[in-house]
């Protein structure tokens, strides 16, 4: 299950059946169900969750990217359908907030931008040529690091140093060649 904390130091787990926000103090769980999901599951294989600065929770899983806005308690759902703001692919697999109010989406084919004001989203491939590649384009986790730089992990196709300054632009590569049957994976 995907697990991280909330402003408040309450644990956020995105179960097989809901998003669950335990008190640790007082292991009170509050449950939500998202009603728009048939078969009442929000996600599986331990997928990440993540509050935002603004409060809200976005909740990965291989149908696409749900936000919970934490005032409402309502759940809204981006995927590779939904226009104008579509997803490169609906397998999500790693998310972050930087520092310019954006959320970086990973996901099994591409790296998405979400503008967390507008909820534009870009798109970015780190094998452009190829944007099917299955190991490059394979986004496994993301962050932001203090000069503001994007990295990206991916699955065989090594990390990635990103920068947005001027465009998108990779400014590093590292493939861990010798890193033995695990080479490239991150």
């Amino acid at each position: 299950y995907g697990l991280s904390l909330d402003t408040q130091g309450n644990i956020l787990a995105n179960t097989a059946s809901a998003l669950n926000i335990i008190n640790p103090k007082t292991l009170e769980i509050k449950k939500f169900v998202n009603p728009k999901v048939i078969s009442n599951e929000i996600s599986d294989e331990g997928r990440p969750v993540l509050q935002t600065h603004d409060g809200n929770i976005w909740i990965a899983t291989a149908e696409g990217l749900w936000l919970f806005d934490s005032i409402t308690k309502h759940f809204q759902i981006f995927d590779s359908l939904s226009e104008p703001n579509s997803l490169s692919n609906n397998n999500i697999t790693a998310l972050t907030e930087d520092s310019q109010d954006n959320l970086w989406i990973g996901s099994q084919n591409g790296l998405n931008r979400m503008n967390l004001k507008s909820f534009a989203v870009s798109k970015y491939y780190l094998d452009s040529k190829n944007k099917e590649s299955p190991n490059t384009n394979f986004i496994r986790s993301v962050r932001e690091d203090r000069d503001r730089k994007i990295w990206a992990g991916t699955n065989g196709g090594g990390l990635f140093r990103l920068s947005l300054d001027s465009g998108f632009k990779i400014l590093e590569q590292n493939n861990f060649v010798n890193a033995g049957q695990n080479a490239g994976n991150l």
